[in-house]
């Protein structure tokens, strides 16, 4: 098999990409590391709030926005050029590495918030609200749409199909495809 040295896995809250990313990271000998673990962590350790209420702060204060991605990026960047494997859970990851192998996990409204219903921090209610405000947001702060299937290499939908599925899917994307040259695209 191919191995891809920066694997991005996107999607909307409930799609499975920390689950998906861990098993995947495990198989393929790489660390996995997440965008929405760093958030919490840092919403909960410098501003005492849980993910929506930190999701709020940041639409009104977008430069902390900026400065987490910055951190994050440039840690990944940091273990990336070691030649360490990665495989990140990054919703703009693909904006910011759009070199790297991408997959979109697509999930539906009803099966997310089945998903995220033992989160402390998440009920049904809550999963297409934070959705799409971390939508909005993210198109406010970077142009970008990160729900956008052109801008990954393949799309998954995560609906109906077990994470042992997934990462089947995905691990067979992989064998089959080259990886793309480092292209660095800086944050905008």
């Amino acid at each position: 098999m191919n191995i891809h040295k920066l694997i991005i896995l996107s999607g909307n809250a409930g799609s499975g990409k920390t689950t998906i990313g861990r098993h995947l990271a495990r198989l393929l000998g790489h660390e996995f590391v997440s965008m929405g673990n760093f958030s919490r962590d840092h919403a909960r350790n410098h501003h005492d709030m849980d993910i929506n209420q930190f999701q709020d702060y940041c639409k009104a204060h977008p430069e902390l926005d900026r400065k987490l991605d910055g951190w994050f990026v440039d840690d990944i960047l940091a273990r990336y050029k070691i030649g360490q494997g990665l495989v990140v859970d990054h919703r703009l990851g693909v904006h910011f590495f759009p070199w790297a192998t991408s997959f979109f996990l697509h999930v539906s409204d009803s099966v997310a918030a089945s998903r995220v219903a033992s989160r402390k921090d998440e009920t049904g209610e809550t999963i297409g609200a934070r959705n799409q405000k971390m939508r909005s947001r993210l198109q406010a702060a970077y142009s970008f749409d990160f729900t956008d299937p052109a801008k990954y290499r393949m799309i998954v939908n995560t609906d109906t199909l077990g994470e042992l599925d997934v990462v089947e899917k995905i691990l067979g994307f992989l064998a089959s495809n080259q990886p793309e040259q480092p292209m660095l695209r800086a944050i905008q």
